[in-house]
């Protein structure tokens, strides 16, 4: 309990806080005066325009082999229902792979929204049938770095005391775009005309879209981040060669949803608990918690209570990966040198690992500890004293969580103990 309260105290003041708080001596930003207004198409040409990537088609580099895709730039088309699929069996080693569909096509669909600008598509689904793939997060990162500069793309920035708006800006770019930016210039304007979810209004959505995993995140971190989060637990979750690997979310795939609040509801605020544990349930309890560099996650509320009721249910196998933004490579025994720009903690091995200790130790080899190690004094608790109640009682609560987390890094940390002489004796 202590690591959570520490690092959520730590980071408290900065939760939840759409506009940036920085000092305006940061180099890192151009600071502006004026604020950028999200632009809201109001022709169907104008639509198509601004938002060609969610309903056409982009360009993408893709360099992961095992997401099904070869390492050259290539065209992915947006403009018509794509099935949704996870491996019912499949390994990287044996390349064998049978793929089964995910959720129920919908084909009473409206074609055209009241006001003429929506001619795609569009369907009225469940809350929790609202899963979003790794081909529309990259589509939506696509129309992101072809728009924000070039559009001058802006976020407030917020006085640090009284945490008051300032009247300045900073000047965005794709690297720093996080989902409150995202929320404001991509999915508002372009569910505007449909008054739906981004997830039911994307033509490429073929019908029921129910996750296999249920994301936990804080709306701060870098959209960047996040998708480099998803796309290495894609990977990590690819196989599943036995039931076990089944029941813990394997056979993963860019064309597996996920659910993701921002892009599940066309208003936040009606966003309701019963909305998302209905969610985790159909995600069979299965979270992938998204660590940011800060530890700001472990401060959302919101947050902590979909992980506490995640935690707290009693499936079998329940598992809760713990992936953060990190570049890193390191040598696989089997398939040689690996670049990543995320990692992951997995208690009981991931899918991919293939029930190898040694192929666990190395892909979880280089995991940055320090940032779910006790940065606070346990014996201070000044600071934990003046957080939100609803925080507290979710960490007061998060007893599954007490024991997963110390848990899985005391094991993780064994585990590389006790295969060291493994490694030397293989890179020898």
């Amino acid at each position: 309990m202590n690591l959570f309260k520490s690092i959520a105290a730590r980071t408290r003041n900065t939760a939840n806080i759409s506009a940036v708080s920085i000092s305006s001596e940061s180099p890192e930003f151009e600071f502006v005066y004026e604020d950028t207004l999200p632009t809201i198409p109001s022709t169907l040409k104008e639509r198509k325009r601004i938002f060609k990537e969610l309903e056409i088609a982009f360009k993408a580099q893709v360099t992961t082999n095992e997401l099904g895709h070869d390492k050259r730039a290539k065209k992915i088309h947006m403009n018509k229902p794509i099935p949704t699929v996870y491996n019912q069996h499949y390994s990287k080693s044996t390349k064998i792979k049978k793929q089964t569909r995910i959720g129920t096509d919908i084909y009473n669909v409206s074609t055209t929204s009241d006001n003429g600008i929506h001619e795609a598509p569009f369907r009225s689904l469940k809350v929790e049938a609202r899963g979003i793939t790794y081909r529309q997060m990259s589509a939506i990162m696509a129309n992101v770095k072809r728009r924000c500069e070039k559009e001058g793309w802006t976020r407030e920035v917020v006085d640090s005391e009284p945490n008051r708006p300032s009247g300045t800006y900073i000047r965005l770019t794709p690297d720093i775009v996080n989902m409150h930016d995202i929320e404001r210039y991509v999915i508002g304007p372009y569910t505007q005309a449909t008054g739906r979810s981004l997830v039911e209004s994307l033509p490429s959505t073929a019908g029921t879209q129910p996750p296999r995993f249920f994301v936990v995140h804080t709306w701060n971190e870098k959209y960047e981040n996040t998708m480099a989060c998803v796309k290495t637990m894609i990977h990590d979750f690819s196989s599943n060669l036995i039931s076990v690997s089944d029941r813990r979310g394997g056979g993963m795939t860019i064309d597996t949803p996920i659910w993701i609040d921002a892009f599940a509801t066309s208003n936040q605020d009606e966003l309701q608990s019963k909305d998302v544990a209905r969610a985790i349930s159909v995600a069979k309890f299965r979270t992938i918690l998204v660590l940011d560099k800060n530890g700001e996650v472990f401060s959302c509320s919101k947050s902590m209570e979909a992980l506490t009721y995640a935690l707290s249910n009693s499936y079998s196998q329940v598992v809760c990966p713990i992936y953060t933004a990190f570049k890193h490579s390191y040598i696989h025994p089997n398939f040689g040198e690996m670049s990543r720009q995320a990692i992951g903690l997995v208690e009981g091995q991931a899918p991919i690992d293939e029930n190898y200790t040694l192929n666990a130790a190395y892909r979880e080899s280089q995991f940055p500890m320090e940032r779910l190690e006790i940065h606070t004094n346990p014996e201070d608790t000044s600071e934990a004293v003046s957080l939100p109640s609803t925080v507290k009682d979710a960490l007061e609560s998060m007893k599954p969580a007490e024991i997963l987390i110390p848990k899985q890094v005391e094991f993780a940390l064994k585990r590389y103990d006790s295969v060291l002489s493994e490694i030397d004796m293989n890179m020898n």
